[in-house]
């Protein structure tokens, strides 16, 4: 909520403020709940999981990352994907939709996707989904298909695309990679899975979505460089998922007419609000209570910005 925010102007200087409630999400292997403090945008990031290794590694998880609008007391679930485990037989398989290793031999389990769903807990809820990574296997294919992105990345399985599993042994499915038979790497989980290894070798990757009813979408496959949670920047997600969930206010105070003279009494100020749940409150410090104060002389004035939802 937008709460007792005080700005400054001293003659023509403009004030603004700006800040952020954040949100974050590890590992759990269950599913999670966010509830929106107030009505607005939020940005949703998600990382996807890698998958476990063999004799090579397992690939990186993908980002995903969109704008969604919720309202005020709107709650939507969370999963986060679990890393694939290495060295594995018929099983290793990272939560939310990575696909098992293979049923001999030793190789790595595909990893989970994260995402977010709306208005239910169903596979059909998801509106935003980062791919996992294929679990590792050896060879040449051995290094598992990174998670997506648009698609996938490929390994010795395929991976998984906007409308169907990648191809491997088996292919990987709605949500879900493919679970290999005989040894080699499990596919990665996504919005749809990577498949498993043909052979002794790395399952493709899950991919990412981002539902047409969010803005500012992006998704970054897990084999570049996107953001690191932490700061900075890395290539791909490696261990397990994660999420973050972010709303941004800000104030500021903008002159809309300035003292014509010494000593004049005609300036007028503005105030605008971005975030929280209107209508919003005014108190200046002038006494006035408008958006907007007007007969103002050369001084300082600040601004308390209340929303909604906010106590009076």
């Amino acid at each position: 909520m937008l709460k007792k925010i005080t700005l400054f102007l001293v003659g023509i200087i403009i004030s603004s403020v700006a800040f952020t409630q954040i949100y974050n999400y590890s590992y759990t292997g269950g599913l999670q709940t966010f509830t929106a403090p107030s009505a607005g945008s939020y940005e949703i990031q998600l990382w996807g999981a890698s998958g476990g290794r063999d004799g090579q590694i397992g690939g990186s998880g993908g980002y995903a990352t969109a704008q969604m609008f919720l309202s005020l007391g709107q709650t939507v679930t969370v999963v986060v994907g679990g890393e694939g485990l290495g060295c594995n037989n018929n099983s290793g398989a990272g939560y939310n939709g990575g696909g098992r290793a293979g049923t001999s031999g030793c190789s790595g389990g595909g990893g989970g996707a994260t995402d977010v769903r709306v208005g239910g807990s169903a596979l059909s809820n998801r509106r935003i989904v980062a791919g996992g990574g294929g679990g590792g296997g050896n060879g040449g294919q051995g290094v598992g298909g990174a998670g997506g992105g648009l698609v996938g990345q490929n390994a010795s399985g395929r991976g998984g695309t906007q409308s169907a599993g990648g191809g491997g042994t088996p292919s990987g499915s709605l949500a879900q990679g493919g679970n290999r038979s005989g040894d080699g790497g499990g596919g990665g989980g996504g919005y749809y899975g990577g498949g498993a290894a043909y052979s002794d070798a790395g399952g493709g990757g899950g991919s990412g979505y981002v539902n047409s009813s969010l803005t500012n979408p992006t998704l970054i496959a897990g084999n570049l460089t996107m953001p690191n949670p932490v700061g900075g920047t890395m290539i791909g997600r490696r261990g397990t998922g994660y999420a973050r969930i972010t709303l941004s206010y800000s104030v500021s105070i903008s002159q809309t007419t300035s003292v014509s003279c010494n000593g004049g009494s005609n300036g007028a100020l503005a105030a605008s609000a971005v975030g929280g749940t209107p209508p919003y409150t005014y108190n200046w410090s002038n006494s006035g209570t408008t958006q907007s104060i007007t007969g103002l002389v050369a001084g300082s004035y600040s601004v308390t910005v209340t929303d909604a939802n906010a106590a009076a």
